[in-house]
């Protein structure tokens, strides 16, 4: 049951900020699902100039191909649309998980 905290515009911005950071989804794993159809990964030989490159190995990487995806993907933090300092937390937010999955 949603209830009113009219003090809550009082508090220090500090606070409030915390406040909206916690009502976020935990960091339990990757929020962003977007990446997990066919073609978005393709895999290659790793070589001389690639990081993590082993003389005599056939290691394989994976790389993700943005271009491959559709444009229509949109997501909805519901957060996002109470006010401008909830929708800052979420932009913080969203750009960590972004950060995360990289």
């Amino acid at each position: 049951m949603a209830t009113t905290f009219h003090p809550f515009p009082r508090l220090p911005l500090e606070l409030r900020d915390q406040i909206w950071q916690d009502a976020l989804p935990g960091a339990s794993g990757p929020a962003l699902y977007f990446y997990e159809r066919r073609g978005y990964w393709r895999s290659r030989l790793l070589t001389e100039s690639d990081h993590g490159y082993r003389p005599g190995e056939d290691d394989m990487a994976l790389t993700f191909h943005p271009d491959s995806m559709d444009t229509h993907h949109q997501f909805e933090v519901p957060l996002a649309f109470v006010n401008r300092e909830a929708r800052r937390a979420v932009l913080r937010w969203v750009h960590q998980q972004v950060s995360s999955c990289q």
